[in-house]
C-alpha cells in the first residue's frame, strides 16, 4: 500500500493533469469516481461539461453541476449551478440533467454571480434517489417529481474529480 501511494504521488507531481489528480484522489479518498472535461466560451457565457461514465439505472435521480464561485479558490465551497430542478436562485433547471444517457451539458454562466475573471473549479455529481419501498421486488425509489421531493429524497451517489476552467 505504501509503495502504491508513493507511486501515485509521483505520478501526480510529474503530470498534474486532471485525470491523474482524479486517480490520486480516488486512491486516497472515495470522492472522485470519474473525470469530466469542461470548456468555457466567453462570447456566449457557456460552460460545456462532458463525461463518459454511465450511471446505474437503479435509483438514478439525475446529474448536478457544481462550481466554486470564488476565483482561484480550489478548496472553497461548491454551489449547485445546474440540476434537473431549480434548487436555488443561482441554479438553472435543465430538464436533460434528469436523463441518464446524456454525456454533456451546456450551461449559461452569469459572470456577475462569480468573483470576476479567473480560474474556477467545476464538478459533476450523479444523484441517487432514496428507496421508497425496499420490500418490493424490484425496489421502488422516489422519483423526484418536483424540487421538494427531489431535495428530500436524493443524495450524491458519485462525484467527478474537479476540472479547472478559466472564465473571463
Amino acid at each position: 500500500m505504501k509503495a502504491r501511494m508513493i507511486y501515485l504521488i509521483i505520478c501526480f507531481l510529474l503530470t498534474g493533469c486532471s485525470y491523474e489528480m482524479d486517480m490520486v484522489e480516488r486512491a486516497i479518498t472515495d470522492r472522485a469516481s470519474f473525470s469530466i472535461d469542461a470548456d468555457y466560451n466567453k462570447y456566449s457565457n457557456t460552460l460545456t461539461i462532458s463525461w463518459s461514465v454511465i450511471p446505474s439505472e437503479e435509483g438514478f435521480g439525475g446529474y448536478e453541476v457544481y462550481i466554486i464561485p470564488e476565483a482561484w479558490n480550489e478548496f472553497g465551497t461548491y454551489e449547485v449551478i445546474a440540476a434537473r430542478h431549480t434548487l436555488s436562485s443561482k441554479c438553472q433547471s435543465i430538464y436533460s440533467l434528469g436523463t441518464r444517457t446524456i454525456r454533456s451539458v451546456n450551461i449559461t454562466v452569469d459572470p456577475s454571480n462569480l468573483d470576476g475573471e479567473g480560474e474556477y473549479y467545476v464538478r459533476l455529481g450523479i444523484v441517487k434517489m432514496a428507496v421508497k419501498d425496499s420490500d418490493a421486488d424490484p425496489k421502488i425509489y422516489y422519483i423526484g417529481s418536483d424540487s421538494d421531493d427531489y431535495n428530500k429524497h436524493s443524495s450524491v451517489d458519485k462525484i467527478s474529480g474537479y476540472k479547472a476552467v478559466y472564465i473571463d
